[in-house]
């Protein structure tokens, strides 16, 4: 914080460096409107959304002062900062099954660590429940995906091989949770199978961060990968590309 000469309260000052343009903002941009005082804690404040999982949340209170018919009034801009949910715009079918599975996990995450949910948020973990295992699992997460969001069928889309065949595959989410624990680790790989459980081995993995599917001539298991490994691994030689644009998913979510 600064302070101009004279004045005992101070003013927020932020400086961005950008390659060579510098910028420079002040909150109150008049010091007569400033609140701020020696003594002045730091407006924001970080926190736990959920004390026993790793989510940040900030509190902000930016306070001001100024005159309004000669008396002089005191009001507070508050408001916190937590992560948003996996994005609801993406219009990405791939992108949408990902964020499916990953709304859902951060759900059964947030149920697990004693959070607070909603009507709403605990019928949903009521379904998940039901699929018989406890805490965060894989294959229960899904089950719920498979059976909620895609009404029982993973999307599909036709894929034509290096060999000429063409074949229809199915686009599945997967994630290792055991693994580290974080939900961004979801993949999104592809079996030639319709079935909610076909097994781990694959030669489809689609990379969201490239919109590519990889395709691989010989099938490999993913069943211990986590996708900060994986996206690595499928960038080799033996691992070619199809891009999205010859390669569609033929049913996005409902």
């Amino acid at each position: 914080m600064q302070q101009p000469s004279g004045w005992t309260h101070k003013q927020m000052k932020v400086t961005t460096i950008i390659g060579t343009t510098t910028k420079t903002y002040v909150f109150p941009e008049k010091d007569a409107n400033s609140l701020f005082t020696t003594t002045t804690n730091f407006p924001i404040t970080p926190s736990k959304l959920i004390s026993s999982i790793d989510v940040d949340l900030y509190k902000i209170d930016l306070p001001m002062q100024y005159v309004i018919s000669g008396s002089m009034k005191e009001e507070h801009l508050r408001t916190s900062v937590a992560p948003l949910p996996a994005d609801t715009t993406a219009t990405d079918p791939w992108v949408i099954l990902r964020n499916k599975y990953i709304d859902i996990a951060k759900l059964i995450q947030k149920y697990y660590a004693g959070g607070t949910l909603t009507t709403e948020e605990l019928a949903k973990v009521a379904v998940y429940k039901s699929y018989g295992k406890n805490g965060l699992n894989n294959d229960s997460l899904r089950q719920y995906v498979y059976t909620v969001d895609y009404n029982g069928a993973w999307p599909s889309g036709k894929v034509t091989q290096a060999s000429g065949t063409t074949a229809t595959v199915y686009a599945q989410p997967f994630w290792v949770v055991s693994a580290t624990g974080d939900t961004q680790d979801t993949f999104i790989f592809c079996q030639e199978s319709s079935a909610m459980r076909p097994g781990w081995y694959t030669q489809y993995i689609y990379n969201t961060d490239t919109s590519k599917l990889y395709i691989r001539s010989r099938a490999t298991s993913v069943n211990t990968w986590v996708w900060s490994t994986l996206k690595n691994t499928i960038l080799e030689s033996n691992w070619t590309t199809e891009g999205s644009t010859t390669f569609t998913l033929t049913k996005s979510s409902t």
